[in-house]
């Protein structure tokens, strides 16, 4: 499990150190339900546990999201996930 944590952790700083990275990040999440019903695609940001937010909200808040508070968000999910780790 720690091995796994530390790639995820790595992964999120590279990513998150890339402004295309984030950039893209942010045109592709529906910040909330008119959004994901209208375009039929993208990444819905409740299905990953997000609150529905305004786009301008949504899009303030990624781009606002320091890399260690993502990895401790997703290291929390991770070490709840079903598997026996």
């Amino acid at each position: 499990m720690k091995t796994v944590l530390e790639y995820v952790n790595q992964g999120i700083w590279s990513s998150n150190a890339d402004q295309a990275f984030v950039d893209e990040l942010i045109h592709w999440v529906r910040f909330n339900k008119k959004e994901a019903l209208a375009s039929l695609d993208g990444l819905y940001s409740v299905c990953s546990g997000s609150p529905e937010v305004p786009r301008w909200l949504g899009q303030m808040i990624v781009a606002g999201t320091k890399p260690q508070q993502q990895a401790d968000v997703d290291a929390k999910k991770l070490s709840s996930s079903a598997e026996p780790w």
